[in-house]
């Protein structure tokens, strides 16, 4: 290092360099929506999708409504404001292809456009798909507003486009109809770096069904799976956990109890042997199925149990109404199963003893209806949790895949986008899915502020800013993200990187924004050129 007028010459360079991460897949699938199987064949609708599949608000065109339907039915019909209107499918009305089993028909653009109100989120209820002698399927639009916003889409290839926050792959109807979660996991590691825990996959057009999560590894004890990795087969190096499917593009939501309750499904519930294990996947019938996991609908499907229970001074509880506060966050258990809480924190809970008894609000539960369950009973049948909430993962990352059989265009790709960003969200959202709308909670307040998740795939690059010191010292200051660990590093050269002390982690200031960060620096003796750079660990 050069000194001149008795100050420390020295040449500084910031250098800054993404770091991505890894991901992997199971052979568990956990299905969280009620399926019903008739005994005869009726004509049922496979895939539907409107054309374009996001309809921008200053959208003047015509808009197609297609639904793919078995059974060759004699008529399909669209019930648009209670009055039904023919569907076509024979290649007249905007049918592309006559007797295909897909049927059309067409929308003006105002008849889509002024169905959306500030409580659906982007997604209208339209109406409903009538395949005759078949049931009746709700349709619900999805719609780009300015408030949305334009993202900046880079292409990949001639088949794959990505933003901050996800990638878009063109598939085949084959492809969508016949879902292979590790062949497309592959391709994303084609184009990213292994540096997520999960995946989520939403289908444009793809076969209409629920929502599930698969687990791809697991190397936690105490919570009922064996220690197995699966990750391999999906290409990713053992950072991926799990992934979630939403086969139905209008259920996507990363900021709502929803993404929440598929990523529960990593640890939540496998507890054989144990008071819960008549709910597997989910929870049985009891105040322990009030949160986030729900209870276990016949066939295995996850509901909502929608109570509370106050005690009544003699070991048995007054049913009331339930509450969002509840439904959209986890329980103690939930968070003990999850790594984020020690056993210590969670309560005892109980469980129906008669899992067919229907309640209704005011009646009171006698003692004599439940079976207390308690930490020590998990603990007991299954060992202590490992690792435990003070060695657990807390930080998560998670990728989005979109698949469509053409590249979504810019307005698609920003409403997919808008709803991926959402997972990172630290404060209360507006939220529909489905019919239903209100406030839900993202993944950091379902957790009680004790967990992160970030959903963006580009890796967060800092702005560095130098402040001298005395002392041949320098500080080196930046905006952090709570929950990143930022590790400082130096170079003299752009090869050989050393880290410089622990990595450090923004504080606890605003956990909805950005915190300052600041490393002090001390310059080597006859240093003449330092590069130094900030590597991001989720």
């Amino acid at each position: 290092m050069k000194r001149e007028n008795g100050k420390p010459q020295l040449r500084i360079m910031i250098y800054t360099r993404q770091m991505h991460h890894i991901i992997k897949y199971s052979s568990i699938v956990l299905c969280c929506v009620a399926i019903t199987i008739g005994a005869a064949a009726v004509p049922d609708v496979t895939r539907m999708w409107f054309t374009p599949p996001v309809i921008p608000l200053d959208f003047t065109g015509s808009i197609s409504f297609e639904a793919t339907v078995t059974e060759s039915p004699t008529s399909v019909m669209f019930e648009y404001n209670g009055v039904d209107r023919v569907m076509y499918d024979d290649g007249t009305h905007g049918d592309l292809v006559p007797a295909d089993g897909t049927w059309t028909t067409i929308f003006q653009a105002n008849e889509i456009l002024t169905k959306l109100t500030p409580s659906r989120v982007y997604r209208p209820f339209i109406g409903y798909c009538k395949p005759g002698g078949g049931s009746r399927y709700s349709i619900f639009a999805e719609i780009w507003t300015p408030d949305i916003g334009i993202v900046d889409v880079r292409p990949l290839s001639t088949n794959a486009q990505e933003t901050d926050y996800l990638v878009n792959f063109k598939a085949t109807k084959s492809q969508l109809m016949s879902f292979s979660a590790s062949y497309w996991a592959n391709q994303f590691y084609s184009v990213c770096e292994d540096s997520f825990d999960f995946i989520q996959f939403v289908h444009i057009a793809g076969k209409r069904g629920n929502r599930y999560h698969s687990i791809v590894k697991n190397s936690v004890q105490g919570i009922g799976l064996n220690i197995y990795d699966n990750s391999a087969t999906f290409g990713s190096s053992g950072r991926l956990k799990g992934y979630t499917v939403y086969p139905l593009s209008n259920l996507f939501d990363c900021g709502v109890r929803n993404f929440n309750h598929e990523i529960g499904h990593q640890w939540i519930n496998f507890l054989s042997g144990t008071p819960f294990s008549s709910g597997i996947s989910h929870w049985p019938k009891g105040d322990v199925a009030i949160n986030i996991m729900g209870f276990s609908l016949q066939g295995g499907a996850g509901g909502r149990y929608y109570y509370t229970f106050t005690p009544d001074g003699q070991g048995g509880f007054h049913v009331g109404t339930g509450n969002g506060t509840n439904s959209h966050s986890f329980n103690n258990m939930e968070l003990y199963l999850m790594g984020l809480v020690p056993a210590a924190e969670v309560g005892t809970f109980f469980v129906l003893k008669n899992q067919n008894l229907n309640l209704t609000v005011g009646q009171t539960l006698q003692f004599s209806d439940i079976t207390l369950v308690t930490v020590d009973d998990v603990i007991s049948a299954k060992g202590v949790r490992t690792p435990a909430s003070a060695n657990a993962q807390s930080t998560f990352r998670c990728a989005t895949v979109v698949l469509s059989e053409q590249l979504l265009d810019v307005h698609a790709v920003s409403f997919y986008d808008w709803f991926a960003r959402r997972a990172e969200a630290k404060q209360q959202l507006s939220y529909a899915s489905g019919f239903a709308t209100g406030t839900s909670n993202p993944f950091y307040v379902a957790t009680g502020a004790r967990a992160v998740m970030f959903s963006k795939i580009a890796n967060e690059t800092p702005t560095l800013n130098i402040s001298w010191l005395a002392n041949d010292q320098f500080s080196l200051s930046f905006l952090g993200k709570l929950g990143i660990q930022y590790q400082p590093q130096v170079s003299s050269n752009l090869v050989t990187w050393v880290n410089m002390g622990p990595p450090v982690l923004a504080p606890l200031i605003q956990p909805s924004g950005d915190n300052p960060v600041s490393v002090t620096v001390t310059t080597s003796p006859g240093m003449s050129t330092g590069f130094w750079r900030v590597e991001c660990a989720y």
